[in-house]
């Protein structure tokens, strides 16, 4: 029987009964406010996985030879079918030491970086993502007149489109307040300030703008865009989801939201903060991004 003993563990290999971990779906938001990533690890075996961890690299031509950007995240045991998704933000390794991530050309995922886990196929553990990929469509504001108005002054409903541009469309929609209820007021397009944004902004005021992709082609399945923050507190949701909003802070936002991960960043500016904002759909599309906030500033709302 001694054979029989030897070979039950190839055996259960080779027909499969085994764990299986993949990688699936990595998306990289890559720009100077926001160098993130985002993917899916999957058991697509027939047992259950161990706990393990996932690396996230900075691939660098030239290589650093000091500080390679490396993000290292976790990941619980998985069920067969069973996934999560893991997010790295990388902007915090940027250093002299690395040329503050110049040099970084791609990202790569890998699930189980030191094989901890038998698998049943081991060369699907890895992915790899361009930080430079398809380019952003944006609405900027830019070629909107400054003093122009949505909202309450301008006579405009809830639901009526203000803006149309890269096949994307605006409504002025319903603020809600974090204690219940709420109101509708305005937004209106001003020039930049020395303390953010370029070209023309739109300044936001107790009111929500909902950013439609349904009709934009390829799917949406990012959505960047760049705010600050001068008081107040916002709202957000992704693909109506919470229902009926989400109403806090931008960057205590939960995540996911939507089906899409959010993240953000934020730095001090005099009264208040600016910084990026983003959407990353790991699974489906963004088809409706609702965003508003108190005394809150909007600008390249970007989408690809």
């Amino acid at each position: 029987m001694k054979w029989i003993t030897m070979s039950i563990p190839a055996l259960l290999i080779l027909t499969g009964c085994a764990a299986d971990l993949t990688v699936r779906n990595t998306q990289v938001v890559w720009n100077s406010d926001m160098k993130f990533a985002a993917t899916t690890i999957a058991n697509v075996g027939t047992r259950r996985s161990d706990a393990t961890a996932v690396y996230f690299d900075g691939d660098e031509n030239p290589v650093s030879q000091n500080y390679r950007p490396q993000v290292q995240a976790e990941v619980g045991p998985l069920e067969p079918g069973q996934s999560v998704t893991r997010v790295a933000n990388l902007a915090p390794l940027a250093r002299a030491e690395n040329s503050f991530l110049a040099n970084v050309f791609a990202i790569t995922v890998r699930a189980d970086p030191k094989n901890l886990i038998r698998e049943g196929d081991e060369g699907n553990n890895t992915e790899q993502r361009p930080v430079a990929g398809s380019a952003y469509t944006c609405i900027d504001f830019n070629s909107i007149p400054t003093g122009t108005r949505y909202g309450t002054p301008a006579g405009q409903a809830p639901g009526t489109v203000v803006i149309s541009q890269g096949g994307a469309r605006v409504t002025v929609e319903n603020f809600s307040f974090i204690g219940g209820g709420g109101t509708f007021m305005f937004a209106r397009v001003d020039a930049a300030t020395p303390n953010f944004g370029s070209g023309n902004v739109l300044h936001v005021n107790n009111i929500n703008l909902d950013f439609d992709f349904t009709d934009v082609t390829p799917p949406v399945k990012q959505v960047v865009l760049k705010y600050a923050d001068v008081g107040g507190f916002e709202n957000l949701a992704v693909n109506g989801s919470p229902s009926p909003i989400y109403a806090g802070e931008l960057v205590a936002a939960p995540s996911p939201m939507g089906g899409a991960i959010v993240a953000s960043t934020s730095a001090a500016i005099p009264g208040g903060k600016r910084g990026a904002f983003a959407a990353i759909d790991l699974a489906g599309t963004i088809g409706h991004l609702r965003v508003g906030g108190q005394e809150f500033f909007l600008d390249d709302v970007c989408f690809r």
